[in-house]
């Protein structure tokens, strides 16, 4: 019988590249909460408070994001495991009935010389018929939107423009 089509080298490459984004951005959480925190010792008003509620939301979709990443990885060798299985699976049912075939090609051949009765000889226990289940690999990841404005919103939800510049006559 043969194989299913599973590429183990691709799986390895997404298990890589997940397992290194999800290390980079656990590796960056210090270094940018010092950071938001310098920045804003000396920052303040409504940008200020924009600043940090971004920060914070960049925070909070970091560790989201290394979570999908972490569970990605996860269903990746669940994935690798079963298509091993089925493999495996697969090639001892082809053994099997390849080795069933020919004791029953053997069987006939001694009927047919008449000779004696064909010897008996205990077969293998058929493998499971089976498929081993397919596994599901999903991922997805969306970052939360950020407030981008200081204060008021006009009901376009733009900030208004303020300008000190009337003509004195």
């Amino acid at each position: 019988m043969g194989n299913i089509e599973f590429d183990d080298a691709a799986a390895d490459a997404v298990i890589r590249a997940a397992t290194d984004a999800e290390d980079e951005l656990r590796a960056q959480a210090s270094a940018r909460r010092s950071a938001v925190e310098d920045a804003a010792d000396e920052f303040t008003g409504a940008y200020a408070e924009r600043f940090i509620e971004s920060a914070s939301t960049e925070s909070t979709d970091r560790a989201r994001l290394s979570a999908v990443l972490s569970k990605l990885v996860i269903q990746m060798n669940e994935a690798k495991v079963a298509a091993a299985a089925e493999n495996e699976r697969l090639d001892a049912l082809g053994k099997w009935k390849a080795h069933e075939a020919a004791h029953r090609r053997e069987e006939a051949m001694s009927l047919i010389a008449g000779a004696s009765l064909p010897s008996y000889t205990m077969l293998a226990p058929k493998p499971s018929d089976v498929p081993v289940p397919r596994p599901s690999v999903h991922a997805s990841f969306s970052p939360r939107e950020r407030m981008r404005t200081g204060g008021e919103l006009d009901e376009a939800g733009v900030p208004p423009i303020r300008c000190n510049c009337g003509s004195s006559r």
